[in-house]
C-alpha cells in the first residue's frame, strides 16, 4: 500500500516508539513508510494511546497551555 502522505514509499509494519511532549508514551504497532516515514496507528492502537496520554495528563495539553496564556496575558 502506497503512503498517503508522501504517495512515494510503501507501508511497513513495525514497532515505534510514540512520544507526546517529549514524554515516552510506549511502543506501538503502526504502518511506517519506507520514504518519508510516517506512522500510521489502527483505530485499537490510538485509543491505547490515548488512554496512556490521558493517565499520564497529556491528553488536551496543547489545548490548557493555549488557555493558560491567554489567562495570563
Amino acid at each position: 500500500m502506497k503512503c498517503v502522505m508522501c504517495n512515494k514509499g510503501t507501508l511497513k509494519e513495525t514497532n515505534v516508539e510514540y512520544k507526546e511532549y517529549r514524554v515516552l508514551l510506549g511502543k506501538y504497532k503502526a504502518s511506517v513508510c519506507t520514504k518519508c516515514e510516517e506512522a500510521f496507528f489502527d483505530t485499537e492502537t490510538a485509543k491505547k494511546i490515548q488512554v496512556k496520554s490521558k493517565e499520564l495528563g497529556l491528553l488536551g495539553l496543547a489545548k490548557r497551555q493555549k488557555w493558560l496564556k491567554l489567562a495570563i496575558a
